[in-house]
């Protein structure tokens, strides 16, 4: 293990009452189910109570919306031990990115915005302003790219290539009004640095800075919490999990939670939760050799007390195909839907991503077991209801609209095949060359936009005048919303063709299907909702029991680096850490080739990750085929006769 990045053992401390320990800095390492919304509860009132603190001083930040309306909750009611009067709740409670959009409003001349300022969430948008922006100060759309993904990751630090572009996609999204999501951080950590006013009115509010979820920040959060913490760092009180770091690709890092100390200094203190009341001890256990084994920077965690006395049960399932995969975990449902009776328990069912659902609902549908979809929309859909918010923003706002929503929909087109612009599935050096001397051309447009003088749409017609693929995007563009006022059916016409959502009619159709399959799921009613969710969706959540899908080598893990093998190691931790008394972990020896993405999707091997599990060798079950199944039926029944 890194001696850099290593806890050593002897500086944890083992304990149930963090929330009582000042002052600060204090890093309480909270696993799975140790009570770490308890303990921000309770910090809150320890602080109003025992130390006197007003509200209006103590600022905490949580991970989602849900969660902070979660907390609010809690400490509004009256019939639990965290209840906190009305008077002394902490003034502001909300996730990082509400807090830096709460600085920025409230300071809107220092940061150069209008009142009515929008924020563009939108990733696959925003990706595209940074390659117009890269093109704008002569660079490639590759550049653009990397610039994206260095302040996506909430780099403060930028390349000097990079810096370049992020000013140059500032001033783009400014013209239009915009800032994006991550300027919420961005805007409110330059705000803090660069005006004393500003600074110390927010250090006021957050002399008490209670932050959730520590192991999920990036660089720029990290900023906004120290800048905020510098002139009372004893009362920050911060609550992670390096083991549950998922978030790699929008620049969190368990490396905040492993420097807690070289950040904040020797007199920061770290405090490991004593108690896992969620997970029972054979589940953990497995859980903890996976990260283990796998993520090698990891901090080591002292081992916690159980409030279950039974052990819990972990079972590996090795499968001939997807096909049996669903039936078996039908079977399973089936049957513990049967030995629970009328209690009331809770199942998941994790998969990687939404590929895997066609089997799983066939099969519960089939078995007749209600459950829940709880998965985002899929691109083809949201790339279809962009082309309808953009031409219902035109009809609304006519053509001196700041055209977004006009360029992404221009995009969408190019990347189709059908313009006269080369789409980036393209490889060959002419091609590639006349792609970017068209996109070049395209982020031209933008001119007289920053100017104000027009919007990217009407830019686009004019350009059309001596530029043919300038000409034709904007042929494309009107005939598009022209159908959609006036003849619905080629409207959709029109998108097929020119967008292409779906690849062809067989993607179409399936997402059709999909659709008149979930009205004819099950009902969801008694006891025994069963819920299915992708692992990253999970955290935060519990079940009695949950089903692991998708374990095969080069799928899960798919990465191929250290770093990526560790995330992915952190991934599989988090879902099987949902489970409080059942495990099941599955891996298919054969799956369609569209869902697993292998090459030899019939020669599927089971993870590294499971192989070496210490698992009872009665509790890894090899199922036989279909095929095997009903033979040993038959011969049973010929016995039988």
């Amino acid at each position: 293990m890194s001696d850099m990045h290593a806890i050593p053992r002897q500086q944890v401390t083992l304990s149930d009452e963090a929330y009582s320990r000042y002052p600060g800095p204090i890093l309480v390492l909270a696993g799975p189910g140790t009570g770490k919304t308890y303990q921000l509860a309770k910090r809150i009132q320890f602080l109003t109570t025992s130390l006197h603190a007003r509200g209006d001083e103590i600022t905490v930040i949580t991970f989602t919306q849900e969660a902070a309306q979660s907390m609010r909750e809690k400490l509004e009611r009256k019939d639990v031990p965290e209840f906190v009067p009305v008077d002394m709740r902490p003034g502001i409670i909300s996730t990082m990115h509400s807090l830096g959009h709460r600085i920025i409003e409230e300071n809107l001349r220092e940061a150069g915005l209008c009142t009515d300022f929008k924020v563009l969430e939108g990733k696959e948008l925003r990706k595209l302003i940074f390659i117009d922006a890269a093109m704008r100060v002569n660079e490639s759309e590759e550049q653009g790219r990397c610039a994206y993904e260095e302040r996506k990751r909430g780099k403060r630090e930028l390349s000097e290539v990079s810096k370049k572009i992020c000013a140059e996609y500032e001033r783009l999204l400014r013209a239009c009004n915009h800032i994006d999501f991550d300027d919420q951080i961005g805007l409110a950590c330059d705000l803090l640095t660069g005006h004393d006013r500003i600074a110390a009115q927010w250090r006021g509010r957050a002399r008490y800075l209670l932050v959730d979820e520590y192991q999920d920040i990036n660089a720029a959060q990290f900023e906004l919490i120290r800048l905020l913490s510098a002139s009372s760092r004893e009362g920050l009180f911060v609550v992670g999990d390096d083991d549950q770091s998922i978030y790699h690709f929008r620049g969190g890092s368990p490396e905040f939670i492993r420097q807690f100390q070289q950040h904040f200094g020797p007199q920061a203190e770290i405090i490991q939760m004593k108690t896992s009341r969620r997970c029972k001890r054979n589940i953990l256990t497995a859980a903890n050799h996976v990260v283990a084994r796998h993520d090698p920077e990891r901090v080591p965690k002292l081992e916690p007390h159980f409030v279950e006395a039974e052990p819990g049960e972990v079972f590996v399932h090795g499968c001939p195909s997807d096909d049996r995969e669903a039936s078996i975990i039908a079977s399973l449902l089936k049957k513990e839907m049967e030995e629970v009776g009328k209690d009331s328990r809770v199942a998941f069912i994790l998969i990687p991503d939404r590929l895997y659902l066609e089997k799983l609902e066939s099969a519960l549908t089939s078995a007749k077991i209600g459950f829940s979809i709880q998965i985002g929309r899929s691109k083809a859909i949201d790339r279809f209801l962009l082309v309808r918010d953009w031409v219902e923003q035109t009809s609304v706002e006519g053509s001196t609209s700041g055209g977004l929503l006009a360029r992404e929909v221009t995009q969408l087109i190019v990347e189709s095949g059908l313009s006269i612009i080369p789409s980036s599935r393209m490889t060959s050096a002419p091609k590639v060359q006349a792609r970017s001397a068209g996109l070049k051309v395209i982020a031209g447009l933008w001119d007289r936009v920053l100017s104000k003088e027009s919007s990217f749409r009407a830019e686009l017609g004019r350009a059309g005048g001596t530029n043919e693929a300038c000409r034709d995007l904007f042929e494309k563009l009107n005939l598009i919303q022209n159908a959609y006022e006036c003849e619905f059916s080629e409207f959709l016409k029109l998108v097929a063709d020119y967008v292409k959502p779906w690849r062809g009619k067989h993607d179409f159709f399936q997402e059709l299907d999909y659709i008149e399959r979930s009205k004819r799921r099950p009902p969801q009613f008694g006891n025994f909702p069963v819920r299915i969710l992708t692992m990253r969706n999970s955290k935060g959540l519990q079940a009695h029991s949950v089903y692991v899908v998708g374990l095969e080598e080069g799928k899960f893990p798919g990465g191929s680096s250290q770093s990526e093998v560790a995330e992915e190691a952190r991934l599989l931790f988090v879902a099987m850490t949902r489970a409080q008394d059942t495990l099941h972990l599955f891996y298919a020896r054969k799956r369609k080739g569209s869902v697993s993405l292998r090459a030899n999707s019939h020669k599927l091997q089971e993870s590294r990750f499971v192989k070496d599990l210490p698992i009872p060798k009665g509790n890894r079950v090899y199922h036989p085929s279909a095929d095997k199944l009903k033979s040993a039926r038959r011969k049973r029944a010929k016995i039988g006769g």
